[in-house]
């Protein structure tokens, strides 16, 4: 299983990874993506990400194990003065 995810402001893929894991059975994978910009006007940034196994592989809002909350995928942001 491929796993891809990026930082996307609706044209440019601002920051992206991949991780490949040789067995879809029972794993988790971490990726984690970091980018600094200079928006221009209103600008709106996601975080997209996908598998090469369709829907055996998800996305959760909380960990599998010992869970703190709904806290797993998040987006942080500062803005420097």
């Amino acid at each position: 299983c491929t796993y891809t995810a990026r930082i996307y402001n609706g044209s440019t893929a601002e920051a992206s990874t991949a991780q490949y894991m040789p067995s879809v059975a029972n794993h988790s994978a971490s990726l984690a993506l970091t980018c600094i910009v200079t928006p221009a006007g209103s600008t709106t940034y996601t975080i997209q990400a996908t598998s090469n196994q369709g829907t055996s592989c998800v996305i959760k809002a909380a960990a599998l194990v010992n869970a703190q909350g709904n806290n797993a995928t998040v987006i942080t942001a500062i803005k420097l003065a």
